[in-house]
């Protein structure tokens, strides 16, 4: 309103359109050769443009017209441009080619993986030879724990001569015995072994192994545990704990004897529950254990007491 008042105020009018158009419309950023869009002028340039194409003659410059060498700059701007986007579209295809090669290559790579571990098949001779290595060990063992186990008893009976045992002491005659068991344990895998003659197989019955792994490596020292509790409540607790480990993998391992190994695990439950003073649920459920392992022994077995 204020620019048609300007121009339209006072004595002075303007008559030119194209003049009135220019001031009229909205102001151009400086340094911008754009004008807005006029459809006469527009649309005769744009024909006279392309008929001077066709025809390979030059355009004369008009002013406020597009050069046509700033067309042909950004068509050639353009070109260019596309030619660089389809560079790197060409280079990430290789690189994503590239990728899926190697991924492909290491699809293809076998892996280093032992479906089954070797093993070395052994002969009989070699088999009584561990057999016999293995008994010298266990024998030298057990006649260890035999003396510790008679010494302390003997100051169990005599409190005289009963001295309190340090931790340090208890866990050394916990490894002893848990070294015993593992020595019968070895023991009966070897002369048990599917290679091993039948003679061999009948050593761990002839030197009665599982009445002496339960005498010498059990049974005496848990004794030897319940004369001194309450004090050595938590040692016997560990080493039932491991004797009944180590029955119930005889149990798995070395099924010639599953009668024997049944009733020293219910004798094993049985001493726990009888140490257990104080959680009743604990108690019970021991019990239960004990209860099933004497069940299943007399089923297999239902004439023997």
């Amino acid at each position: 309103m204020r620019r048609e008042k300007a121009l339209s105020g006072g004595s002075f009018v303007v008559q030119d359109p194209e003049f009135i158009r220019s001031v009229m419309s909205p102001r151009q950023p400086q340094g911008s050769a754009k004008r807005l869009y006029d459809a006469q002028l527009d649309d005769a340039n744009f024909s006279r443009k392309a008929i001077n194409i066709e025809k390979g003659t030059k355009l004369p410059h008009t002013p406020g017209s597009n050069d046509f060498s700033t067309d042909r700059m950004d068509l050639d701007h353009g070109t260019s441009h596309a030619t660089t986007n389809a560079r790197h579209v060409k280079e990430a295809s290789g690189d994503a080619r590239s990728v899926e090669t190697n991924w492909n290559a290491s699809l293809d790579v076998q892996p280093q993986m032992l479906l089954q571990p070797e093993t070395r098949p052994i002969s009989h001779a070699q088999l009584v030879v561990e057999v016999k290595g293995i008994y010298a060990g266990l024998v030298m063992v057990e006649a260890k724990c035999i003396e510790v186990d008679e010494k302390q008893s003997r100051a169990a009976l005599n409190p005289g001569e009963r001295t309190e045992l340090k931790d340090e002491q208890w866990q050394a005659l916990i490894a002893l015995h848990k070294t015993l068991l593992h020595e019968h344990h070895d023991f009966f895998l070897a002369s048990q072994h599917p290679s091993a003659s039948p003679a061999l197989s009948r050593l761990a019955a002839k030197y009665t192994m599982p009445a002496r792994m339960w005498r010498h490596g059990i049974h005496a020292f848990l004794e030897v545990l319940r004369h001194r509790l309450p004090a050595s409540l938590d040692h016997m607790l560990a080493f039932i704990y491991i004797a009944y480990s180590m029955m119930a993998l005889l149990y798995e391992t070395v099924t010639t004897f599953e009668d024997t190994w049944i009733e020293c695990l219910g004798d094993l439950a049985r001493y726990r529950m009888a140490i257990e003073d104080s959680s009743a649920g604990d108690r019970e459920i021991w019990g239960g254990v004990a209860k099933a392992w004497y069940t299943k022994a007399a089923d297999k077995r239902p004439y023997v007491g």
